[in-house]
């Protein structure tokens, strides 16, 4: 695991010697380019901040197709949320830091069935809310000194576009309730699930056992278990809604592009 400290506060994957993983967002500076990579610093090699080595940063690898907008119905709509972190210097692995391996099947997990568990890790706030002013990020600490994991269930995606579809529907009908011109909020039913669907076009879905992402978890990884003991990423966390009190308890993580990230990679980096 990787914790990404510049532009955002992230979370990242080691996938190889030279490289991390994460998610698009927490490296973007608008107008599809990247923050300069000498203004990130990558730590590697503890669970625990404290013991965590810092490392430089070559180069940062944004998706060309990364988009990043707001919906003016359903907020943020990220899509081809994806980078790649070249390192300054090349770990040195062992037991305690391996790149981990990235899964070929995160396309499948669409359509999967509710039960299937998966494990979420990050260095993510620890005190949930939906407050984003500057004064509560500055009056409540929010990085933990230990890497946080927990599971979740994964949500089939048109399961998941039928959620947050109502949610939308009931909030603009709250809206409307108290809005002198109610016609100004809301939309056809159809038309909102097809923006919703949009969204979640290359996401895997997945829906909260006890288990919260937060900011600072982004660009973590969704982790399926391939065999007793032995863990696959399928993909990096986007986002969610804000987990209020009526908010739907999902999030939606970035599948892995095997292509891509082998192309990004040299061929260094291989899924399995």
């Amino acid at each position: 695991m990787a914790f990404l400290l510049g532009h955002a506060v992230c979370t990242g994957s080691v996938i190889g010697r030279q490289y991390i993983l994460s998610a698009g967002h927490c490296v973007h500076a608008g107008n599809g380019k990247s923050i300069p990579a000498e203004s990130l610093v990558v730590f590697v090699g503890s669970a625990n901040l404290s013991q965590a080595t810092p490392i430089s940063v070559e180069k940062i690898i944004l998706r060309s197709e990364y988009n990043d907008r707001i919906d003016d119905q359903i907020g943020s709509v990220t899509t081809f949320d994806m980078a790649i972190l070249k390192l300054a210097t090349p770990l040195n692995l062992s037991e305690t830091l391996w790149p981990i391996c990235l899964s070929r099947n995160s396309a499948a997990m669409t359509v999967t069935t509710v039960e299937t568990k998966v494990l979420v890790a990050g260095w993510g706030n620890t005190k949930p809310h939906c407050d984003s002013s500057i004064i509560w990020k500055i009056t409540h600490p929010k990085i933990p000194e230990r890497l946080q994991y927990g599971r979740e269930n994964i949500l089939p995606t048109e399961e998941c576009v039928d959620l947050e579809t109502k949610w939308h529907m009931e909030e603009m009908a709250k809206r409307n309730a108290t809005n002198f011109f109610p016609a100004l909020y809301g939309m056809n039913p159809r038309e909102l699930r097809r923006r919703v669907a949009s969204k979640l076009t290359d996401k895997i879905c997945v829906v909260s056992n006890k288990t919260v992402v937060e900011s600072g978890d982004s660009g973590g990884p969704l982790l399926l278990s391939s065999a007793p003991g032995k863990w696959a990423q399928i993909g990096t966390l986007t986002g969610g809604p804000c987990h209020g009190k009526d908010a739907p308890m999902h999030d939606y993580y970035t599948q892995i592009d095997c292509e891509w990230i082998a192309i990004q990679t040299d061929n260094e980096v291989q899924c399995q």
